[in-house]
């Protein structure tokens, strides 16, 4: 949770004259579908809604920044095809789950869907990269006679990620 979502909350709250932690929680409740009524249970998306009804709440408009939910379901949408796509390109079938863990093992986290907006940026931009290495890896392959195989071979993953944390296979 950004300090800065943090106090953008508190500062709506208080316009509208809430301090009650029941309200709050019953708020909660209703934003996250009945799975929470703890702030600190909040998923990014999650807080960020909640900012924006209360904006309305408030006679505001909503804010428009990378937390909104449409964003980031766009972006989480954009990583999978993208490391469907770097997988694809070296003639490895992989499943969803296999591909939001390899997404969850590059940011450190559990939840493919707590990822924050910034850390799905960035392994997009990644995952693109090595898209473009692979293409050219297999564009030298084939236009090279001497190396004529009938699989490409398979980019090694681990480089990417640091020691401590397990390999992908």
């Amino acid at each position: 949770m950004a300090a800065r979502q943090y106090k953008h909350l508190y500062h709506l709250l208080g316009q509208l004259n809430i301090s009650d932690p029941d309200l709050i929680g019953d708020m909660i409740w209703n934003v996250t579908g009945g799975r929470t009524s703890h702030k600190s249970e909040l998923h990014p998306y999650e807080y960020q809604k909640l900012i924006d009804n209360l904006e309305l709440q408030c006679g505001n408009k909503p804010s428009k920044g990378k937390g909104k939910v449409k964003d980031m379901d766009k972006m989480r949408k954009k990583v999978l095809a993208t490391i469907f796509r770097y997988f694809e390109l070296q003639n490895q079938t992989v499943t969803i789950e296999y591909v939001q863990a390899v997404a969850c093992q590059a940011t450190c986290s559990v939840d493919f869907n707590k990822i924050s907006y910034e850390a799905l940026n960035r392994i997009y931009h990644e995952f693109t990269k090595k898209q473009r290495i692979v293409g050219l890896i297999n564009d030298t392959i084939q236009a090279d006679p001497s190396h004529q195989s009938e699989q490409p071979p398979v980019i090694d993953l681990n480089w990417f990620y640091p020691k401590s944390r397990t390999t992908i296979n």
